[in-house]
């Protein structure tokens, strides 16, 4: 994984557990991805993960804003 990548994740997983998210609502959207690639639902699938993607790069957005790392 690209250092890029790895510092955002542990972006998320900070701002999640400051928001005290339960590992059930983490995991929420991988179990909807998840379910729809075993069904072969190639349109759910991709509508699942542009959501799931669209979502946390909203909330990793408004986590670098509450902290002004983006001024």
């Amino acid at each position: 994984m690209s250092p890029e990548m790895e510092m955002v994740l542990a972006v998320i997983r900070r701002g999640e557990r400051i928001d005290g998210l339960t590992p059930e609502q983490i995991i929420a959207d991988h179990r909807t991805i998840h379910a729809a690639l075993m069904a072969r639902d190639v349109i759910e699938a991709q509508r699942a993960i542009l959501e799931h993607i669209d979502f946390n790069e909203r909330y990793l957005l408004g986590l670098l804003e509450s902290t002004r790392l983006l001024d």
